[in-house]
């Protein structure tokens, strides 16, 4: 139990953290009021983008989906803060099974390897879920999110998944042409 409450303290303080950083600005009042009437506005990188994916929600807050990257980290931080609990939590059912001794009652015996598959059964879903959350982040930085953000200003880079048909010509001599179809992702 004390673990589970180490777990719920350190993720509400990881998303306390998360929602200072991307609030609080390095530049002070008068430098953001020039910053601002200049209207500057930094246009993030391709590479930046999908570097701060790997960390589902933090692509996103860096595009200028902030709506979308606290649910993403807050799921994902939530997610695998539950699969860590239920890891600890198979294997203390797991030990439990385990240190029984020979002459144990077989009543015993079927309840805590009940217990045990059924803590077995958590950890699978829990680890499902987390890997869910951390595949459904990367479909919508690829697919749904760009690295242009939708700030005022910036123009929309529209992704494109489409099929493109080749020829290679060899220069050399006695060399057949070759033919294929390839996938484009264009970006």
């Amino acid at each position: 139990m004390q673990f589970m409450k180490a777990q719920i303290s350190f993720f509400i303080l990881f998303v306390i953290t998360a929602l200072l950083v991307g609030v609080s600005s390095p530049l002070g009042a008068a430098e953001v009021s020039t910053v601002r009437q200049a209207e500057q506005v930094e246009t993030p990188s391709s590479m930046g983008y999908y570097l701060r994916g790997i960390i589902p929600g933090w692509g996103q807050y860096y595009a200028g989906y902030k709506q979308k990257g606290i649910i993403f980290l807050g799921s994902f931080g939530l997610s695998g803060g539950l699969f860590t609990w239920s890891l600890f939590y198979m294997t203390g059912k797991k030990q439990a099974y385990n240190d029984l001794g020979y002459l144990t009652d077989q009543a015993v015996f079927d309840k805590k390897w009940k217990e045990y598959r059924q803590a077995g059964i958590i950890a699978l879903v829990f680890g499902l879920v987390f890997g869910a959350v951390y595949t459904a982040s990367w479909v919508d930085l690829i697919f749904f999110s760009d690295y242009t953000g939708k700030t005022k200003g910036r123009t929309k880079v529209k992704h494109a998944v489409h099929f493109e048909g080749y020829q290679e010509v060899s220069r050399l001599p006695y060399h057949d042409a070759r033919y294929g179809i390839k996938l484009v992702y264009t970006f």
